[in-house]
């Protein structure tokens, strides 16, 4: 009878073989392999009933590691002894498949589902998959590298940057994440590594409901968290935890949004994982005069006016619209009307006038940031402690990263209005309308104040406001406006809503040199 063996390389087998008339046996012995003979004890392989048994003098860690590879059983037919591999390979024995099977079975594979098939942004899937193989470029990963760098975490204010820590160890990371787990009504205690956290993630949530939802739930922390670390590293600007809080939440949401086939908000993905709208206007310019600042008059900025501003341009920012803003100074100093005056000329009057402007500009952005807003002042002319210079390319890509850009000190030259510089800045940063706040409802046929059946018109052209000189904007901005196919909402700043209403390109106001939308009812 014919007995059939796997072939196992790491062991070398000394056959002794022995027969009789009623049966046959074959040993093989080990003792070559070691000097530990105790340790080893006979295994019989094979079928008890039939004439064959195989016999092998092997230790009990050699059975625990080789047992499985080992495959012995008892051969059928006749035939002479010969070794084989029964490994998984069709084409006989290979060192790949051999490899593969010393390799032990326990540890954890890299759940590749739960990074690239949830709804999140493709480069936050990148972003968490470098992240799962120890890749994104935390301090002691840049320091591996010999790049010498502070080992500093920004985030908990102590030493010591590693991925895990940031991402979900840090006193913030741990902050989030709690909160983030209240809401969900889970307890948790926070794994070692990201790898870990995302293979057991799945199973922390039964409700089929919200199982998408908590699917997205690592990637836009770590993503959030990640960009928080670089803002602080980079642009020294810092958000509070509640503010990290909300833009987690709204990021959620924002993703959330895009799986629904009704598409309530209508929101698109950019590059940075902000959502993108699809509303009228992509990207605006508002031009917000010092007059409107001031509200009632009673103080020369009006708390309560750059509050409601804030809020409503806060509305239309998480909904993906950029939005870049140019405000005035007349509610502090206008540089045309104080020329002349006390021996003023008329360029000392429009640099105080700009200046006056960029302390609107940081009240403004004061408050912005109060809820959460990320916001940057540039101004016309260098002021490094309070501002940032303009640079265009910069403006542009503060817009796309979801910051809200404040223009001041109008073009930085003198004999422009602000007006003129919210068609230059248009212009430059490729918005696609000026909407124009004012303290009316938009253009008239007639001076509403004087004439109480004065008309509201709904649209115009550039050339019915130089025909019939509307003082709508000064000459030099509506030529601006003209030549580059810049389109001009005038509506009311102090109604309610009306601002969010104007960046989302609803029908509200006076539309110059343009055509509202058909469909969309005036409001």
């Amino acid at each position: 009878m014919a007995i059939s063996t796997t072939f196992v390389p790491l062991l070398s087998f000394n056959t002794i073989s022995s027969s009789s008339s009623s049966s046959s046996s074959w040993s093989f012995s080990l003792s070559s392999l070691t000097p530990f003979r105790p340790h080893y004890h006979p295994l019989v392989v094979g079928n008890p009933s039939s004439n064959g048994r195989l016999v092998i003098q092997c230790s009990s860690s050699e059975m625990g590691s080789n047992s499985d590879s080992m495959n012995i059983s008892s051969a059928k037919g006749h035939g002479e002894d010969r070794m084989c591999w029964s490994g998984s390979s069709k084409d006989g024995f290979q060192v790949r498949n051999y490899y593969k099977t010393l390799l032990p079975t326990a540890g954890l594979t890299v759940p590749w589902k739960r990074i690239w098939k949830t709804n999140a942004p493709p480069c936050v899937a990148f972003f968490v998959w470098a992240a799962v193989l120890g890749r994104i470029l935390t301090t002691n990963n840049l320091r591996r590298r010999h790049v010498i760098v502070l080992d500093w975490c920004c985030m908990s204010k102590e030493s010591g940057e590693s991925i895990s820590h940031l991402l979900l160890h840090c006193s913030a990371a741990r902050e989030v994440w709690l909160f983030i787990l209240s809401i969900f009504g889970i307890q948790w205690v926070m794994p070692g590594g990201v790898l870990y956290l995302l293979s057991c993630w799945g199973d922390s949530c039964h409700s089929v409901r919200i199982r998408k939802l908590w699917d997205m739930v690592p990637p836009c922390v770590f993503w959030c968290l990640w960009w928080e670390r670089n803002s602080r590293s980079f642009e020294a600007t810092e958000r509070n935890l509640m503010e990290i809080k909300g833009t987690i939440l709204q990021t959620l949401m924002d993703w959330q949004s895009q799986m629904s086939s009704m598409a309530p908000f209508g929101v698109t993905m950019n590059e940075s994982g902000m959502s993108k709208s699809s509303y009228k206007w992509q990207r605006v310019l508002l031009k917000v005069s010092g007059e409107a600042l001031a509200g009632d008059h009673k103080q020369n900025i009006d708390p309560k006016v750059t509050m409601s501003i804030a809020r409503e341009v806060a509305a239309v920012t998480r909904l993906g619209i950029e939005v870049a803003i140019v405000v005035g100074g007349g509610n502090i100093f206008r540089g045309s009307s104080w020329a002349g005056s006390s021996g003023l000329d008329r360029s000392s009057a429009d640099y105080i006038g700009m200046l006056a402007t960029v302390m609107n500009a940081i009240f403004l952005q004061a408050t912005m940031e109060s809820i959460g807003i990320p916001t940057r002042v540039q101004t016309a002319f260098r002021m490094s402690e309070v501002a940032e210079p303009y640079i265009r390319r910069r403006a542009v890509r503060h817009l796309e990263k979801g910051r809200v850009v404040i223009f001041a000190a109008g073009t930085g030259n003198p004999f422009f209005t602000t007006d003129t510089a919210a068609a230059l800045r248009c212009a430059e940063i490729n918005a696609e309308v000026v909407l124009k706040a004012t303290n009316v409802d938009g253009v008239f046929d007639d001076d509403p104040r004087r004439n109480p059946n004065a008309r509201l018109l709904d649209t115009l052209t550039y050339h019915e406001v130089t025909a019939k000189d509307l003082s709508v904007m000064d000459m030099t901005a509506i030529t601006l406006c003209q030549e580059n196919n810049i389109p001009v909402v005038v509506f009311n700043l102090g109604k309610p809503g009306n601002i969010a209403k104007a960046i989302k390109g609803e029908r509200v106001g006076t539309l110059i040199g343009g055509k509202w939308n058909s469909t969309v009812a005036r409001t």
